[in-house]
């Protein structure tokens, strides 16, 4: 019969952390009853600001679980300790300290502390392609034939605007072309900075005028098998920021967009 208890063996919260986070994995040695691991036994989750109460916890494979809890995006020192009455399919108990008794107070729990660096707050995140074209992890798709709407909170404004499918990453392979259109994305009132990705797999694009807020802020020309990253700051006062891309002369006849990065900038 199995009598060693488990012990954690690694967690991605360790060390130097970049923010938001709004979850620590913790790997054991060994598969766990999932009916033991609950959230009485995370008995430390503090950061800069005080405790923090955790709202789950997660049964990702046999030994693997997430820890959630609200976004964090403080800098700062935080501490998790979890156990130490966590137990295997076999019914033991944490040893965390491999000394073949189980389930000691502190010696059979698992701590770790790690210090968070404040990362970018995205208010949106868009990858514009076809509607059958992959769209980026963590990126919201957006077709030629998405028009805005109050209850989604972005979407084309005007148009006409096309769609194609080329070839590269998910985010870069495709993208969504116009002659003069304009997007929008509703935001509370505030500082952002747009991140706009430009750039197709087989054609050269060539002043493509950036607009946003009513402002033209560049004007950006791309190579073909070239793509382009831009990031603007601008101040939206009206609950919505627009970005129009109108193409303004030259070779072509088309403005192009890839991805769109709405990133709230920190008062």
């Amino acid at each position: 019969p199995d009598l060693t208890g488990p012990a954690v063996i690694s967690t991605d919260a360790s060390g130097a952390v970049t923010g938001p986070i709004d979850h620590i994995t913790v790997t054991f040695n060994e598969s766990i009853d999932a009916s033991s691991f609950t959230l009485a036994d995370v008995a430390v989750l503090e950061g800069p600001s005080g405790p923090i109460t955790p709202i789950a916890v997660n049964q990702v494979s046999g030994g693997e679980f997430e820890i959630t809890f609200a976004p964090l995006n403080v800098s700062g020192n935080y501490r998790l300790v979890v156990g130490p009455n966590i137990a295997d399919v076999g019914g033991n108990s944490m040893d965390q300290d491999a000394d073949g008794i189980t389930g000691e107070l502190s010696d059979d729990q698992f701590e770790t502390l790690f210090t968070l660096s404040a990362g970018p707050v995205y208010v949106g995140r868009f990858d514009f392609g076809t509607t059958l074209s992959p769209v980026a992890t963590d990126y919201t798709g957006v077709t030629s034939a998405d028009g805005y709407n109050a209850a989604d909170g972005y979407g084309w404004l005007t148009g006409p605007v096309y769609a194609i499918n080329r070839g590269g990453s998910d985010l870069t392979r495709d993208l969504n072309y116009m002659p003069d259109a304009t997007f929008a994305v509703d935001v509370a009132n505030g500082q952002y900075d747009v991140v706009v990705t430009m750039g197709e797999f087989l054609i050269a694009h060539d002043l493509m005028g950036i607009i946003i807020e009513g402002t033209q802020v560049d004007t950006v020309s791309t190579g073909a098998f070239q793509t382009v990253v831009k990031t603007y700051r601008v101040t939206v006062n009206d609950g919505q920021l627009t970005l129009r891309l109108d193409d303004q002369g030259g070779s072509n006849n088309y403005a192009i967009i890839n991805g769109l990065d709405v990133i709230a900038v920190a008062p």
